[in-house]
C-alpha cells in the first residue's frame, strides 16, 4: 500500500473547490464523522485539517446514489389523504 504524504492530501479549500461547497460545510462534514481529517496542526494552536486521497473515495462510496429496484411511490388513487393521517382525524 502506497504511504500517503501530505503533499497528496487535500486542504479543506482544495476539498471544497473539487465538490464546489464551502470550507465551512467541509469542517461540518469532518465534525459529523461522514468526512475522514487529520489535524497536523496539533501544537501550533491552530486547526489545519488535511483529508487523504482514501478519505475522499471513501466520501464519495458514501454520498453515491445508490439505484433502487423497488418501483417509483405514486400517491394512493383516494382523496390524497394517508391511511393514518385519516385514522387520526377520524378518532374523536
Amino acid at each position: 500500500m502506497q504511504k500517503t504524504t501530505e503533499r497528496s492530501c487535500y486542504t479543506i479549500n482544495q476539498f471544497g473547490r473539487r465538490y464546489q461547497i464551502g470550507a465551512r460545510k467541509v469542517r461540518d462534514l469532518i465534525r459529523k464523522g461522514a468526512l475522514a481529517a487529520v489535524d497536523i496542526g496539533i501544537g501550533s494552536g491552530r486547526t489545519q485539517w488535511r483529508i487523504s486521497p482514501e478519505a475522499v473515495y471513501a466520501f464519495e462510496h458514501l454520498v453515491a446514489v445508490k439505484p433502487t429496484t423497488e418501483a417509483p411511490c405514486r400517491r394512493p388513487a383516494d382523496d390524497g389523504i394517508s391511511p393514518t393521517v385519516a385514522a387520526l382525524l377520524a378518532d374523536d
